[in-house]
């Protein structure tokens, strides 16, 4: 059972009116704030192009950026990718095989494939104090080939204002060369000291054998408040609450 769902049989079961069990229930079970993160999804793309395209290093116009994100990447290799249609554009070698292909993120929808330490930010604007989930979608592919007798590993690296927030160690992704990481979903909670603006970074980090390295891929970027109980509902909840102990007691009484 729901905290919430608890909540409103305990209200209930010591006589709370119904207005008061709602009032309640809505501010315990609480709603958080509207997605912080714009394109997250990645569903907004450069002139409304429906196929795979290269990102461009700065770029913030033409047909190579990326809408509300800043580009700074180290090689070619870097795409927005359509409906998992990797090409080789996007990749140190041939475009991935079926074998070498994660496929699309659950859920569907576009991701942004990074070759090792490129990275893409944001401005997103934070309350001071106030705690945040980061939510993400990562998978890997290796279509070059990372050498023979070698691992492949794809990671990503997420930092606010600089301050780490995801470690590479935390979503490391280890698979076979020449093959693929399947899609993983991560979440971090985090906060930050200052409101208003701060800059949200992603940082593609993977491993590199005779000058090729696997590629890090990355869907469902969003961020969104954790939501807390308001003070007035803490109080009512609180007085629920004793009037529940309250009644605990008096039906020990008549027991005995």
């Amino acid at each position: 059972m729901s905290d919430a769902n608890q909540a409103t049989t305990r209200l209930k079961s010591i006589g709370l009116g119904q207005a008061a069990v709602m009032a309640a229930v809505v501010g315990i079970s609480g709603q958080a704030e509207a997605q912080i993160v714009a394109n997250g999804t990645f569903s907004t793309t450069a002139n409304n192009q429906l196929s795979t395209y290269t990102l461009t290093s700065g770029a913030t116009s033409g047909n190579n950026y990326l809408p509300s994100w800043g580009l700074n990447l180290t090689t070619s290799f870097n795409c927005l990718v359509i409906s998992a249609n990797i090409t080789d554009t996007c990749s140190p070698g041939p475009a991935p095989t079926v074998a070498q292909n994660p496929g699309t993120p659950s859920g569907g929808g576009n991701f942004v494939s990074l070759s090792s330490a490129s990275l893409i930010s944001q401005t997103i604007v934070l309350t001071g104090g106030q705690l945040y989930q980061l939510s993400f979608l990562t998978a890997g592919t290796d279509p070059g080939g990372t050498g023979p007798g070698s691992s492949a590993t794809v990671a990503w690296i997420v930092n606010i204002d600089g301050t780490t927030v995801v470690a590479a160690v935390d979503d490391t992704q280890t698979f076979a060369p020449s093959g693929f990481a399947a899609w993983q979903s991560n979440s971090k909670t985090f906060s930050v000291s200052s409101s208003g603006s701060h800059t949200l970074t992603f940082t593609a980090s993977t491993n590199q054998t005779g000058g090729k390295s696997p590629i890090a891929l990355v869907a469902g970027i969003s961020i969104s408040a954790v939501a807390t109980p308001e003070p007035a509902t803490l109080s009512m909840f609180g007085v629920g609450l004793a009037g529940l102990a309250a009644a605990r007691r008096r039906r020990a009484r008549q027991l005995h």
